[in-house]
């Protein structure tokens, strides 16, 4: 099967990550397969060619969108593509209109958030909502909801979504990579500076309002304030985004330079996570939470905010324990607890780690074959 993957960039992010190991695991099924990324290099971009995967940018900054568009449709024609799968909004709209000029008999597109903008009232996203919806609709289409908080999201806001086109296969992880790149040692100085004699906190996640690490600095300032307690440490591993200012002025203006570390954008996260007491994710939205099965895999227990896609992946009182959203002083709390034994975190590393077990990207794969098979 020739298939053809277009996304938007090749960040460190869930959907990148997802789509470098489902890549790799159509090459091995012998599937010939080229990814398209229309910005943003990235991290990842060595990562698909070191996996033997074939990667071409077109560059859509500024004007250059309508030569990526024709060179898109050039590509598409010369390939003959038995199907053409998109991801994140940019790379959606661009290759599945290329893929309707090409005439293309099997498009997919994975849906891989809850997007806010399909609730602005802003007639530019009205507009699109309802391209977005026709282009979803059309006989040669599918799509992929990563979960059913995805599905029901797109459906209650999309206008007229034939709901019946809208497939949900829960996101998946490369179990392989994830424990062989989480037994690489960190450095002297890191470990003496970040989990020596530590309690450490970790987050995951690109510094936007999406992922209220703002509440999670809030709360530990509470800790150290309030409970006097000065081993704790933050770790927060992520791309930059419209709340890194706001972070960096909040860790300086209450002094917790010592206390919270902003590590950026990281290859492997996974020696910093498994290295940790504690996995936060501080989420206000979500449109599933693959750190979190990454968290499970890495045997650290896991405190998150209850929001729909994140509660379809996490028991609580099971596989971790769920609060309410946006709630620094409960949220403080929580971390306490696990901080003093309160809750039995080896029950729920053990539990975790034999729920992930069906979230392998093996598995994942076939599911994803079955949706191309549709339109074949």
């Amino acid at each position: 099967m020739r298939i053809l993957h277009i996304i938007t960039g090749l960040n460190v992010g869930g959907a990148e990550k997802l789509l470098l190991n489902l890549s790799y695991q159509q090459l091995l099924k012998k599937d010939e397969v080229q990814v398209v990324f229309l910005k943003t290099e990235g991290l990842l971009k060595d990562d698909f060619i070191k996996s033997g995967i074939k990667v071409t940018k077109l560059d859509i900054a500024g004007f250059g969108i309508f030569k990526a568009f024709f060179k898109l449709i050039v590509l598409i024609k010369k390939n003959k593509f038995d199907v053409i799968h998109t991801h994140l909004p940019h790379a959606a709209f661009i290759g599945r209109f290329a893929a309707k000029i090409c005439g293309c008999k099997n498009v997919v597109n994975t849906i891989h958030n809850t997007y806010r903008w399909y609730l602005s009232n802003d007639f530019k996203y009205r507009c699109l909502k309802r391209i977005d919806t026709y282009l979803n609709n059309q006989k040669n289409s599918n799509v992929i909801a990563i979960s059913k908080a995805v599905k029901n999201f797109t459906a209650e806001n999309g206008k007229k979504v034939d709901t019946n086109k809208i497939h949900i296969i829960h996101n998946a992880i490369y179990f392989d990579e994830v424990t062989s790149k989480a037994s690489v040692e960190i450095s002297q100085n890191e470990y003496e500076k970040m989990f020596s004699n530590s309690f450490v906190v970790c987050n995951i996640g690109t510094m936007e309002y999406q992922k209220g690490q703002i509440v999670l600095l809030k709360a530990i300032n509470r800790l150290i304030k309030e409970k006097n307690m000065l081993n704790i440490k933050c770790i927060i591993i992520g791309g930059s985004g419209k709340c890194e200012s706001i972070l960096e002025e909040y860790i300086k203006t209450n002094g917790l330079e010592d206390n919270v570390f902003l590590l950026g954008v990281q290859k492997n996260p996974y020696k910093y996570l498994r290295r940790s007491n504690l996995f936060v994710m501080s989420s206000i939205y979500e449109g599933f939470g693959i750190v979190v099965l990454e968290a499970y895999l890495c045997g650290i227990p896991v405190l998150s905010t209850n929001v729909d896609g994140l509660n379809e992946i996490l028991i609580n009182n099971k596989t971790g324990i769920t609060i309410e959203k946006e709630n620094d002083a409960l949220l403080s709390e929580e971390i306490l607890k696990f901080h003093n034994n309160f809750y039995n975190a080896d029950s729920f590393i053990k539990n975790a780690y034999n729920y992930v077990k069906s979230f392998n990207i093996i598995e994942y794969e076939i599911k994803v074959k079955e949706i191309y098979s549709i339109n074949l």
